[in-house]
């Protein structure tokens, strides 16, 4: 029974410690989208899902891709205004495109002084995430390519480009 105990204690500190963890105002490491449905990201998340209305010339160009051997990750911050804009277009767009959700990691980082952009468990390790948002797409686990901060047209030009494999360049071309 005490190891029982233990072992379930033990558990509960590991999920605090590098689980998904929520502040007053941020959610900090890999998170799920459920977790910006709830308040008090809600506020700024639901309104800009339902307010963003996707190109349907470009979902129609996505929708038959093999999503296979196609990941992402995305970074962000609660805490960061570009980050509060481009998101819930950026989960409302994967969705329309039919981008499978279980192979998306979302990773919200850090802005405190000593963990700035960092997550918990250090996703961003080796990535240079130097801007958030940033999604990274992956093909057979190597970067396709990234959107970095703001788009350079349109969030769905910019992410159409990215997943046909054309020439793009993120608004901040030093991040990848």
């Amino acid at each position: 029974m005490k190891k029982i105990f233990f072992l379930s204690v033990a558990l509960i500190a590991f999920q605090l410690a590098y689980g998904q963890k929520s502040t007053k105002n941020k959610l900090l490491g890999v998170v799920t989208e459920e977790a910006l449905q709830e308040a008090p990201f809600d506020s700024w998340y639901e309104p800009t899902f339902a307010a963003h209305n996707t190109a349907l010339a470009t979902i129609e160009q996505l929708k038959n891709i093999n999503w296979d051997s196609k990941t992402a990750q995305l970074f962000f911050g609660t805490w960061c205004g570009d980050s509060r804009r481009e998101v819930p277009k950026m989960l409302k767009f994967l969705h329309e495109i039919g981008f499978p959700m279980e192979q998306l990691q979302i990773i919200a980082v850090n802005n405190t002084r000593k963990q700035y952009k960092q997550s918990p468990t250090h996703e961003e390790v080796g990535l240079n995430i130097i801007r958030v948002p940033t999604l990274i797409f992956y093909q057979s686990g190597q970067e396709m390519n990234r959107f970095v901060e703001y788009p350079r047209e349109t969030l769905e030009a910019d992410l159409l480009k990215i997943l046909q494999k054309k020439d793009y360049t993120p608004q901040y071309s030093e991040a990848k």
